[in-house]
């Protein structure tokens, strides 16, 4: 089920569909389904393509709060948007 969560997650981050995002993600905290690195990294891309930094280097930041640090794939991943977005 996490996999799912992130993957809806990811769909709506990446579209830039903040609303449902922000629905979806208060379900996920009110059932106290606990997000991990897939789903944090979801939201740190949609936060980047969103041109929010600060927000995106927030939740990088609790990711360790959180027991969900960020992994080589997090960090390639950040790599890999913010230079196809510089790239544009």
């Amino acid at each position: 089920a996490p996999r799912l969560y992130s993957l809806l997650l990811n769909q709506y981050c990446r579209s830039g569909n903040v609303e449902r995002r922000d629905v979806f993600l208060k379900y996920l905290q009110d059932e106290q389904i606990r997000l991990d690195e897939d789903i944090f990294a979801a939201l740190i891309v949609g936060e980047l393509k969103l041109k929010n930094f600060d927000r995106a280097r927030e939740l990088l930041r609790s990711m360790n709060e959180n027991s969900a640090p960020p992994t080589i794939s997090t960090y390639k991943e950040i790599l890999t948007l913010l230079i196809s977005e510089h790239e544009h």
